[in-house]
């Protein structure tokens, strides 16, 4: 059976940024996976939300994490 997918909306709220945060990080890079399912139109996986909040996820200030999209 296939997961679900969210909106962008949807999507944002889950991982409590804005929407236009996470269409900000789809242009540049950086942010959660998502499948384009037409031009003007992405969605997201609710794993695939999880999976990039845990990679953000330091144990300190200064821990610059794995790099760049991660």
């Amino acid at each position: 059976m296939m997961e679900p997918l969210k909106n962008t909306s949807e999507a944002a709220e889950l991982v409590r940024l804005r929407p236009q945060t996470l269409r900000s990080l789809r242009s540049k890079g950086g942010g959660p996976d998502f499948i384009r399912l037409a031009p003007n139109r992405c969605a997201y996986r609710t794993s695939d939300l999880e999976k990039w909040v845990e990679s953000r996820k330091r144990r300190s200030t200064c821990d610059p994490g794995p790099g760049p999209g991660a």
